[in-house]
């Protein structure tokens, strides 16, 4: 399943502390018991209890929204009305049954009007449009968007109006019209600005972000979903608050920032969880979590967080939801090599999937299950699930290309009708003034449709030609699209084997004041790569840049990481300068075996630190890399020797590398880096950031705690590179005494 957005599908109800709802559902509750009165004050506490049931019990919330509305209707009560229709409308949604909420909504609007209640009447014009876009008919839904947005208009009604352009907004997004997208949301904040109306702006703020993020405006969204946050932190609304935390995650996980994506994954969690009542938003935040935890190589810890999403989603009887955990889990299991629960869970998705008509799930569904069989020998199996894949497939192919065409079959309508408007226009002055010259005019449109009817021929003929070219073209794009699928899942794997070679990060957060680890590869796998390791009472801390990046740069630090703890496994005292000799030797034993190749430069970079509490001192080497030390005062440069490891640096010299050492006090940082932050292109005239740039960033931050400082990191380089691509691996690694 993928990474799920946040769509504020109910902006306009209201979302508080578990405790404090469950306290007022009781009290309204009462208050309907003692009374059995059908006047306008138990519409009113009905209007007040159905919204709080919504998302924890639907079915519930139909039930009292239909007593409102049976009072309402015989008190002509039109605010009533309208209420209870709307909460309603919203408890279909829930359940997904979109067409019943449209059909709820279209009975009871006129009436809602006739009441004199016009804001209900926005509002359910806005329902049946949000119904058309979470049925997946956004195209259906933009007129009927424009009708709502010219009633509110007339009864000036611009939170509403706010909403409508928001919705608008939404679904030129889904059928990728950015431009128009950009158009209605500036719109929607306009109008919400207009109505003074903060929340409505700072949900359109979201979903500006959304827009932007689909167009893989990274730096653009963000900058809109921490301006939502903003406004949502002022007016407590934690709905908001946690969508934007999941959108921010989003944005970390697509940069391969997967540590940010989980701080913030885990912030909206923690607020979902605290609300108590959205047993559905608890389960999308954790299968988010659970995806972050397999691209980290973490299959047993994303097992756990998949299987409770699926518990959540069952709780919520949120089907689509359920037929996605079960993907997920069915991917988790794969990784573990656990094929028979593998195959359990891919069913079960499929199961699902086929009665709602999921085609994506099907699709993932399919897709797993061949890879089961495949893995298990079961090639016949394999075959038909593979064949079921394609077809699904060529099924979630023709659709898209059936909205595609949707689209443009209305644009070309609408231009169609203004072009014939416009003809009967000139049609009528050439009758008016030209009358006389009536056979002059049909003669040339004769000779007209002739030519038309020759050049037709000729580009029937040609259309035919580039059909024939077009479907060469195409056998040779599928064979071609194939192999780089093959490749980038052979490197994707490859990345999972790379991560988990990688140290367990908490030996560095176990033994240390605080401290980060900014990690950001600029392919799937990576040429830079921490080390840790904690012998006794010394904590070992390495960054290294290995020569290359991507699969060679990876393999390379593959053996980096084996040499290292070989070394330390042998003598688990050893001085950084000592360990750095040893790595030299063996690197340069393991990567020039021909003696033509002795003058190679293929090694590594690297800066290690060793922090020893017995001794009281931190030790600092470096090959071809510095560090930083923050000493409470000031940030300083270490610098390490002008060798690499493996390079150049001759076995038989006497050079080696030295190790520098500095009392260990409480408060001290130190900062290992590889090149890649420095290197990195961009700014305002797309140059290095260079050396001197990057230590003024630390610097900057030395006040900050750890945290606060690698968000900083990936904010800076973010900006910085704005659209330009990334050069280059980047590893920071800050280490607090």
């Amino acid at each position: 399943m993928r990474p799920v957005t946040f769509l504020l599908l109910f902006a306009l109800l209201q979302f508080g502390s578990a405790d404090a709802q469950a306290r007022k559902v009781d009290s309204l509750t009462s208050v309907l018991k003692q009374s059995i009165v059908r006047d306008t004050n138990r519409v009113n506490t009905i209007n007040t209890l159905a919204p709080l049931l919504v998302r924890t019990n639907p079915d519930s919330a139909i039930l009292l929204a239909d007593q409102a509305i049976s009072i309402a209707t015989e008190k002509k009560y039109g605010r009533g009305l309208g209420n209870a229709v709307s909460t309603k409308c919203s408890a279909f949604m829930v359940k997904g049954l979109h067409d019943d909420a449209i059909s709820e909504c279209k009975k009871h609007m006129d009436q809602v009007l006739s009441f004199g209640y016009s804001k209900g009447y926005c509002l359910l014009y806005n329902r049946i449009a949000y119904s058309n876009i979470y049925a997946g008919r956004p195209l259906d839904a933009i007129p009927i968007f424009r009708e709502s947005a010219a009633a509110c208009e007339k009864y000036e009604q611009y939170n509403i109006l706010s909403d409508t352009y928001r919705g608008m907004g939404m679904a030129y997004t889904d059928i990728g019209d950015h431009n128009k997208a950009t158009e209605s949301l500036v719109l929607a904040i306009q109008a919400g600005e207009k109505g003074a109306d903060s929340k409505q702006v700072a949900y359109a703020y979201i979903t500006l972000g959304n827009s932007q993020f689909n167009q893989h405006d990274n730096a653009a969204a963000l900058k809109s979903y921490r301006h939502s946050l903003s406004m949502l932190d002022t007016l407590r609304d934690n709905y908001g608050r946690a969508g934007c935390y999941i959108c921010i995650g989003n944005i970390y996980l697509d940069q391969r920032n997967l540590d940010s994506a989980l701080v913030n994954f885990q912030k909206c969690l923690d607020i979902r969880i605290a609300m108590g009542n959205d047993p559905a938003g608890v389960a999308q935040v954790k299968e988010n979590i659970g995806q972050v935890l397999r691209e980290q190589g973490l299959p047993e810890k994303a097992l756990v967080l998949f299987s409770e999403g699926l518990a959540f989603f069952q709780e919520a009887n949120h089907q689509e939801g359920i037929a996605g955990s079960y993907s997920n889990l069915g991917s988790a299991y794969f990784d573990l090599g656990n094929y028979t629960e593998a195959e359990k869970s891919f069913l079960s998705s499929i199961e699902v999937a086929r009665r709602l008509r999921l085609n994506n799930y099907l699709q993932e569904g399919y897709s797993g299950l061949s890879k089961v069989y495949y893995e298990t020998g079961r090639y016949k199996e394999a075959a038909e699930y593979k064949d079921s894949l394609i077809t699904i497939t060529d099924i979630i192919v023709g659709e898209k290309h059936s909205t595609e065409s949707k689209e443009i079959e209305a644009r070309f309508r609408n231009q169609q009708n203004e072009e014939e408007i416009l003809h009967l226009q000139e049609t009528n002055q050439q009758h008016e003034a030209l009358g006389v010259k009536q056979k002059q005019i049909i003669t040339a449109v004769s000779v007209g449709l002739l030519l038309a009817v020759v050049l037709m021929f000729f580009v029937v003929r040609a259309n035919a030609q580039r059909k024939k070219i077009n479907a060469k073209l195409s056998e040779q794009n599928i064979l071609i699209a194939e192999k780089n699928k093959d490749i980038t899942d052979s490197i994707t794997y490859a990345r999972r084997i790379q991560r988990g070679i990688l140290p367990d990060r908490n030996i560095l957060f176990s033994n240390t004041s605080e401290a980060f680890i900014y990690y950001n590869p600029r392919d799937i796998v990576s040429g830079d790569f921490y080390w840790l390791r904690k012998e006794g009472s010394r904590l070992y801390v390495a960054a290294a840049d290995c020569t290359g990046h991507g699969v060679p740069g990876a393999l390379v630090s593959v053996i980096g990481v084996n040499l290292l703890e070989q070394i330390l496994s042998a003598n688990k005292k050893i001085e950084t300068g000592a360990l750095l000799d040893q790595l030299h030797e063996m690197m340069h034993a393991a990567l020039h075996k021909d003696s033509a190749d002795q003058g190679a430069s293929d090694g590594m970079d690297i800066g290690l630190i060793c922090i020893d509490t017995q001794q009281q001192v931190v030790e600092f080497s470096g090959a071809s890399r510095p560090a930083y030390h923050f000493n409470g005062t000031e940030l300083v440069q270490l610098k390490g020797d002008r060798f690499s490891i493996g390079g150049v640096k001759e076995l038989d010299s006497d050079l080696r590398f030295a190790t520098q050492r500095f009392n260990l006090r409480a408060g001290d940082i130190y900062y290992l880096f590889t090149d890649g932050f420095a290197d990195q292109f961009g700014g305002p005239n797309g140059k290095k950031l260079m050396s001197k740039n990057f230590f003024d960033l630390v610097s900057k931050g030395v006040s900050k705690n750890m945290t606060q400082q690698e968000a900083l990191l990936n904010e800076s380089f973010l900006a910085w590179k704005g659209n330009l691509d990334q050069v280059d691996d980047v590893l920071v690694v800050g280490v607090k005494i």
